[in-house]
């Protein structure tokens, strides 16, 4: 049977929000599912387009909410393309290309929500807010009891196509590579991402195309575009092909809101060590930003040791330092499985502003949790 390749991956997706105008649905007034704006955060805007829409039924409300935002999406896509890029440092082209390959993504989801398989800011913002409500109220709706299951046919799930679980049971030494990678020079390439570079010009057709990478220990940051669709990697096995990022950072240091932002992250196995201030200062850990109740993001800091660096530990105790506090409306932050030095102020978070944020953040330290900024 085809031997599958080990792959250490972290992966950290974020939302780059550029400032558009409205697009709307024009049509004509609906006569039901006004109510549904209700849960969404930017009512008015649900409002004016179901006002400006034919939209009878709620699934016909999410229909074109999601279409809105995709709308949305293309033209933020579209201007961040034009941008004439000749007079930027290398810093901002990287985060041009970064900006830019985030709206692929959006696109991509939203015409997965949409089931479609076209190609395709404050306000867009709003856009996926209120997107995000109305599918989290209609979900009940959408599940699908005939949704792709584990169930297996010899081995293999029952969705999996005939040439496929062929394929799979084809052992590695007997399958038919269509490019193969070798460390020593062999194959066609001798790192992967030589082989992904190369394969939009190779690939023919729309069949499954498989990369043969033979044993040794690939020390690289392979990254595979939603567009490569069917593509299949087959190694010598566990033990013996390895991919491995060399990404991760695995001491991170800092003082005030050092580990911040929206993301879904996830910091595994850290050392994280809290540094001395300027004077005056408190340190906070963390900072999230979730602006959004229905957003899926958060920081996770997971089996890693909080302690002080060394010219904390000569400060005598006069800094306070604590595990985080909510940059934005609905925070969330969960410590598990953390060792935590003495450091740590019995405050635990400290509030942003006031009460800002108290009663809608999200805190956790293995297995307490807690809603306010208390212990």
């Amino acid at each position: 049977m085809a031997k599958l390749i080990n792959f250490h991956y972290t992966f950290l997706h974020v939302l780059v929000v550029i400032f558009t105008p409205f697009v709307v649905v024009h049509g004509t007034k609906p006569r039901t599912t006004i109510t549904l704006c209700g849960q969404a955060p930017y009512p008015e805007i649900c409002t004016y387009l179901i006002g400006k829409s034919s939209v009878e039924t709620p699934l016909e409300v999410r229909q074109m909410t999601l279409m809105s935002t995709l709308a949305q999406a293309k033209h933020a896509h579209k201007l961040v393309l034009a941008m004439d890029t000749n007079s930027f440092e290398p810093r901002a082209k990287s985060a041009w290309t970064d900006c830019l390959e985030l709206y692929d993504d959006t696109v991509y989801q939203l015409n997965r929500s949409l089931g479609s398989t076209n190609d395709a800011l404050s306000g867009f913002s709003k856009y996926i807010s209120n997107s995000l409500a109305i599918n989290k109220a209609l979900t009940p709706l959408l599940t699908s009891s005939k949704g792709r299951t584990l169930e297996e046919r010899n081995n293999f799930p029952k969705w999996l196509s005939k040439s496929d679980r062929k394929l799979l049971a084809t052992p590695s030494s007997a399958t038919s590579a269509d490019l193969v990678v070798s460390q020593d020079g062999s194959g066609d390439y001798e790192t992967l991402s030589e082989a992904i570079a190369a394969l939009p010009k190779l690939r023919k057709g729309t069949s499954r195309f498989v990369i043969y990478v033979k044993a040794g220990v690939y020390k690289e940051n392979v990254d595979i575009k939603k567009t490569m669709h069917k593509l299949m990697f087959v190694g010598d096995g566990i033990g013996s092909t390895i991919v491995t990022s060399g990404k991760n950072n695995q001491d991170v240091y800092g003082t005030l809101d050092f580990i911040f932002g929206n993301a879904a992250a996830v910091l595994q196995s850290c050392n994280i060590y809290v540094r001395k201030p300027m004077g005056g200062q408190a340190n906070a850990i963390t900072a999230q930003a979730r602006s959004d109740p229905n957003q899926n993001t958060s920081i996770i800091i997971h089996n890693s040791a909080v302690t002080a660096a060394s010219d904390l530990r000569g400060s005598g105790g006069s800094v306070k330092t604590y595990l985080g506090r909510p940059w934005m409306k609905y925070s969330r932050t969960v410590y598990m499985k953390c060792s935590l030095d003495s450091l740590i102020n019995s405050a635990g978070w400290p509030p942003w502003s006031g009460s800002f944020a108290l009663s809608t953040l999200y805190y956790v330290y293995e297995h307490r949790r807690w809603r306010r900024h208390r212990w």
